[in-house]
């Protein structure tokens, strides 16, 4: 899909958009969440952002580059939902020298998307373990979805990542880890 897409009424616009939400969307609640720390929020932001995107439409607004634009729309609603719930004061508390920087909340959600792409590479019972496990659920979560074994869940876990190991450089592989632990 084109980056500089005027969005227009009718089918092909649906079609555009709907294209891009299942290429962004992932992406954008990973950045949202790792800035957040709150998933549920972050769903919504992006929810948000999409639906101003939409509203954006009909008024002929010509964005050069959506992905861009997606991403300092989430930032700056995730910025107001923080003043509104008058966290932005206990966050900075919490971490007074560390300042949030989305630029590593894009590369993160970039390397997001990577093992993403490379789980749906993956045998079909090691794939479904593996988007769960993304998703956040523990082991015991897994098996329970799934009908499997704990140690079944945490072997198909282990082959996986080995396969992930001998794609991705060392730097990538600490935040696979990371997500999977």
């Amino acid at each position: 899909m084109d980056k500089n897409t005027t969005y227009q009424t009718g089918n092909t616009a649906a079609t555009k958009f709907e294209s891009l939400v299942n290429r962004l969307y992932v992406s954008l609640c990973f950045a949202a969440n790792r800035f957040l720390g709150d998933k549920t929020a972050a769903q919504d932001i992006v929810q948000e952002a999409f639906a101003r995107l939409w509203e954006l439409q009909g008024k002929n607004k010509n964005i050069e580059n959506i992905d861009n634009y997606m991403y300092m729309l989430v930032h700056n609603l995730s910025l107001e939902w923080l003043r509104t719930r008058k966290l932005q004061a206990k966050y900075l508390n919490n971490h007074p020298l560390k300042e949030v920087n989305i630029f590593n909340a894009i590369v993160e959600a970039d390397v997001a998307m990577q093992i993403l792409a490379e789980i749906e590479k993956l045998p079909p019972r090691s794939k479904q373990v593996m988007q769960l496990a993304f998703q956040g659920l523990d082991n015991q979560q897994i098996a329970q979805e799934i009908n499997i074994s704990v140690s079944s869940v945490k072997t198909l876990k282990y082959k996986s990542i080995d396969k992930l190991k001998a794609i991705f450089s060392s730097d990538t592989l600490l935040k696979i880890l990371m997500i999977f632990g």
